[in-house]
């Protein structure tokens, strides 16, 4: 599966699996060949810590084997390289304090329930 859009918004009632579909589209882009000799660094984010935290944890089961290391405190899990790349790095961010997050450089980013997110998050993604 090769993905090549810069933005998609998915709008689709309640437990239609939207979330896990964003964890697979993280999991799905790492893949790619283009990662190769490269860190790849891809973030969720959810309006609140209560949404992030058991993404988090879901994250966990679903990257199963590849993930090296993880630290729930910070938000993070390490993946192990695939297709020669350097591995990646998975953020799990509120977006409580947005501002918190500039400057980062990402490769991949989800926002998830931005629909419940602070206004200001949502005029800069529009």
């Amino acid at each position: 599966m090769t993905l090549v859009y810069k933005t998609v918004v998915v709008a689709v009632g309640r437990r239609f699996g939207k979330t896990q579909g964003a964890l697979m589209a993280i999991l799905e882009h790492y893949r790619q060949e283009k990662w190769k000799g490269r860190e790849f660094r891809a973030a969720y984010c959810a309006p609140t810590n209560r949404l992030v935290a058991p993404v988090f944890d879901e994250a966990l089961k679903m990257f199963g084997g590849l993930v090296l290391k993880s630290n729930r405190t910070e938000g993070w899990i390490r993946l192990k390289g695939v297709n020669g790349s350097l591995g990646a790095t998975i953020s799990f961010w509120s977006l409580e304090e947005a501002e918190n997050h500039r400057g980062n450089r990402l490769d991949f980013c989800v926002i998830d329930e931005a629909k419940i997110g602070r206004a200001s998050c949502r005029e800069r993604v529009e």
